[in-house]
């Protein structure tokens, strides 16, 4: 029998940048096995950001009933895990890494545009100047 999650959302704010990402989080109990809970963490605005916990904007993640609710049930859970995590030295790097190749790819990208050079359009055809020709004089 197919259980049905409980779902609460989170907002998250990055620690170096200040965006937002907003978060959905499901949890159902006991979902293969007695004692076995599913948490379910994804970003939704914007959609696939990337998270401390997550380089894909999701994750599922199965605990110990008992530990989930040592840890004070999976809104805590996520939070504590996303506060811990956002203050690793990995993720630090790893975020730092993610956010300096944004800046090389948009430089590389405006120095292609600088480069380009201007289309040559086809030019218009030459406007021939038309001869008038004299009137023929044969009598003939």
């Amino acid at each position: 029998m197919a259980r049905k999650p409980t779902t609460w959302t989170l907002q998250w704010t990055h620690p170096v940048t200040g965006a937002r990402v907003d978060l959905v989080i499901r949890h159902t109990r006991d979902y293969l096995v007695q004692g076995t809970d599913h948490i379910e963490i994804e970003t939704v605005k914007p959609k696939k950001a990337a998270l401390p916990i997550t380089g894909t904007g999701y994750l599922s993640h199965f605990i110990d009933r008992t530990a989930l609710r040592d840890a004070g049930g999976p809104l805590q859970f996520v939070t504590s895990w996303l506060a811990r995590e956002q203050r690793s030295k990995d993720w630090l790097k790893r975020d730092a890494a993610q956010r300096q190749a944004d800046l090389f790819q948009w430089a590389d990208a405006q120095a292609e545009v600088a480069q380009r050079k201007p289309s040559v359009s086809p030019k218009p055809a030459a406007a021939k100047s038309l001869k008038r020709r004299a009137p023929s004089r044969n009598n003939g």
